[in-house]
């Protein structure tokens, strides 16, 4: 049982004086956390139940050079237990987060990965946490724009597109008006060597797989970011940014016309 050892970790991380010069009990203490983290089994609910204390040692001792090793093992051991399903997308959660916070490289590399069941609908394991976007921000929000990129400049024409699967693309314009990309989404697609690809990722994220409201709705509102981008000077970005915006339209109007005969049936139901 490795309860106890957690909670020592927890209770000297909390320390007014954690780390300080004079308590000489912190570099073997900080080697416990790390082996705690690596003796994780993610099909123990013994660890799940554990979610807060994995994210304090985490961020206690992932930390630097030192934690760097530890934390790409730790990540490729998620990722594992994710892609394959072992562990759902509201499990763990804080923890991951930790984990990005301290070590955003490591973990952009290691989940930003295919999942191993390729048949699944999405390009990459930290893609999957899109469903949970309600219930809990995806994890790469916890890293900084400039690390994404200087993560997606490491193997640009790959990861530019890898990160288009999971990055925040969207916010509300000036005086609540519609949505305008992001700073980074709008940086990754001028960056880029391959711009069309990441416009793809973006875009196959503009139809959710779940929402409330109205799908046809979001659908809609997504797609008023294409109209910028028609206007780029990279001729085959903004052709590929008009024949979306076309396909989407009448996406929305097939969902328009779903949604209302489901309402009109709804209605019939309770008369």
């Amino acid at each position: 049982m490795v309860r106890p050892h957690w909670r020592r970790f927890v209770v000297y991380s909390n320390r007014p004086n954690a780390g300080s010069a004079d308590y000489t009990d912190v570099s073997s203490l900080l080697s416990l956390g790390r082996a705690l983290l690596l003796s994780l089994d993610p099909r123990s609910s013994v660890h799940q139940r554990l979610d807060h204390d994995l994210a304090t040692v985490a961020s206690a001792c992932l930390k630097g050079p030192e934690g760097a090793q530890a934390a790409s093992a730790i990540c490729k051991l998620l990722a594992e237990a994710f892609g394959s399903h072992i562990l759902s997308f509201h499990e763990l959660h804080i923890f991951i987060k930790a984990v990005f916070r301290v070590q955003p490289i490591a973990a952009l590399s290691a989940l930003l990965q295919s999942p191993p069941d390729h048949g699944t609908a999405y390009p990459t394991i930290l893609s999957m946490f899109e469903d949970f976007s309600e219930l809990h921000r995806n994890p790469i929000g916890e890293v900084e724009d400039d690390i994404v990129l200087e993560w997606c400049a490491r193997d640009p024409a790959r990861n530019f597109a890898a990160a288009a699967t999971s990055v925040s693309y969207s916010r509300t314009g000036p005086e609540g008006g519609g949505l305008i990309w992001t700073d980074l989404a709008q940086t990754m697609l001028e960056q880029a060597p391959e711009p069309r690809n990441v416009l793809a990722s973006f875009v196959a994220r503009f139809q959710p797989h779940s929402w409330s409201g109205s799908r046809a709705a979001i659908i809609e509102a997504n797609t008023a970011l294409l109209v910028s981008v028609e206007s780029s000077t990279h001729d085959d970005l903004a052709m590929l940014a008009r024949q979306e915006r076309q396909r989407l339209l009448e996406e929305c109007r097939s969902e328009r016309r779903w949604e209302s005969e489901m309402s009109r049936r709804d209605d019939e139901r309770f008369e």
